[in-house]
């Protein structure tokens, strides 16, 4: 009985070690955007509410190299490269240590056409190092649009995920990075 009982345990600890680890695949969390919010006929300088949101990411903990072949193959159309050494209004690089960078679009079951930008890094360590900083950084930037006499400054991005040495932001959320990441997977 008592040999019966350790094999159980044994056996069942097995299993929930296996599935505890299937679970934490990636770590997730969030960054704080705050977004100003412009009343019909005021300027956004002249705002009087600001609505704070939590973006999602993800990151995945893998040493998986990918390039932009990889993801024209899951589907990213049109893409054009941007210089790694791209400065912010400040003069800091905007994708420091980067090695290429590329916007383009990719047509999401769920959100139709969508705007993706990819960051690719040497390795898995770069792109955590150097590629999330970054990344956290974007998803608080915007893009200012004149409707009428009401301007509007939504957020460029709405998640990204760090999957190997390559970030992914995602315009419309998240969902559209793990679809085109699960389209490479899938290839």
């Amino acid at each position: 009985m008592k040999k019966t009982l350790a094999l159980f345990l044994i056996i069942y600890s097995l299993i929930a070690c296996s599935s505890e680890n299937d679970e934490q695949e990636y770590e997730s969390g969030t960054v704080v955007r705050e977004e100003a919010i412009a009343e019909e006929g005021q300027g956004i300088h002249d705002t009087a509410e600001v609505k704070t949101q939590l973006v999602n990411y993800k990151i995945y903990n893998n040493e998986d190299i990918y390039d932009l072949e990889d993801f024209k193959l899951a589907g990213l159309n049109k893409p054009k490269e941007f210089p790694p050494d791209s400065k912010d209004q400040n003069g800091d690089p905007y994708t420091p240590n980067s090695k290429n960078n590329y916007t383009g679009w990719f047509k999401s079951s769920q959100f139709g056409t969508q705007d993706i930008e990819l960051r690719f890094y040497s390795n898995h360590l770069d792109a955590k190092e150097f590629g999330k900083p970054s990344a956290d950084s974007a998803m608080q930037l915007t893009k200012k649009t004149v409707l009428g006499s009401v301007q509007v400054q939504a957020p460029i991005f709405g998640g990204y995920i760090l999957t190997g040495n390559t970030v992914i932001l995602c315009s419309k959320s998240i969902e559209v990075c793990d679809e085109i990441l699960s389209n490479i997977k899938n290839n």
